[in-house]
C-alpha cells in the first residue's frame, strides 16, 4: 500500500531532526493557544478533490466554529496552519488531486471557518510536512503568546494531526484535543486515532469559560 506507506515517511521526516525545545521556562508558558491544521478548502469543500463529503465537512466545521468562539470569548489566540506543497510533490499533489498544492484556491483555509474571526486575530502557518512544527515560525509565535498549552483541532487525526502532537509533546507542551473537533479521512478510523492520541499524552478539552461582564 503505497499511501500510508507515503504518509509514515513524511511523519518520520518531520519528527527525525533534533526538536528546538522552548527557550522560555515552562514556569513562564502559561498561556494557551487553539492550533487549527489544515480545515482547508480542498478537503472541506463539497466539491474539493479531497472532500470528507458534505455531511463530515459540517460536523467538522461545527465542532471546529464551537471551538474558535470559546478561545475568543477567553482571549486564546488561534493559528491556522495548512498544507502547502511546492509543485515538485508531484506524488502527494496527485494523490490527493491538488487539495494542498501551494497557490491554488482548494489550498486556502475554508471561508465558513475564518469568518467567524477578526482579521487582526488571524494568523496563518504554512506547513511542507505532518507537523505543524515544520514552520519553524510557529515555535516563534508560541514563544512569543508564552503558550504552555496547545489545543489541537484538524486534520487528519492519523496524519498531521499526530505528528503534531507527539512533537508538541516532545517539546514540553500539553497538548488538549478539540471534541469532534478531530477526523480522519476514513470515518471509521477517527475513534482509533483520538484514542491512540490519549494514550500517547494527550487529553480531551473541556474549557470552563470565565464570565464576561
Amino acid at each position: 500500500m503505497i499511501k500510508p506507506t507515503l504518509m509514515m515517511l513524511l511523519a518520520v521526516l518531520a519528527l527525525s531532526g533534533c526538536a528546538v525545545l522552548p527557550t522560555i521556562p515552562q514556569s513562564e508558558r502559561h498561556g494557551q493557544a487553539l492550533v487549527l491544521i489544515d480545515l482547508q478548502r480542498g478537503v472541506l469543500s463539497p466539491d474539493g478533490p479531497a472532500t470528507l463529503g458534505a455531511k463530515r465537512s459540517e460536523a467538522l466545521i461545527q465542532a471546529t466554529d464551537g471551538a474558535i468562539d470559546t478561545a475568543l470569548k477567553n482571549g486564546i489566540p488561534i493559528a491556522f496552519v495548512k498544507n502547502e506543497w511546492s509543485q515538485w510533490r508531484f506524488f502527494e499533489n496527485w494523490w490527493f488531486g491538488g487539495a494542498f498544492k501551494k497557490g491554488s484556491e482548494w489550498a486556502l483555509i475554508d471561508s465558513r471557518i475564518l469568518t467567524r474571526i477578526p482579521k487582526e486575530k488571524r494568523v496563518f502557518f504554512s506547513k511542507p510536512f505532518p507537523s505543524a512544527f515544520s514552520d519553524p515560525n510557529l515555535q516563534k509565535w508560541l514563544e512569543d503568546n508564552k503558550v504552555g498549552k496547545i489545543i489541537v483541532g484538524g486534520l487528519f487525526g492519523d496524519k498531521c494531526i499526530t505528528s503534531t502532537t507527539m512533537e508538541a509533546l516532545e517539546r514540553g507542551y500539553i497538548v488538549q484535543l478539540v471534541p469532534n473537533g478531530i477526523v480522519t479521512q476514513d470515518e471509521a478510523g477517527s475513534a482509533p486515532a483520538i484514542e491512540k492520541l490519549i494514550n500517547r499524552g494527550a487529553t480531551m478539552w473541556s474549557p470552563a469559560l470565565r464570565d464576561n461582564p
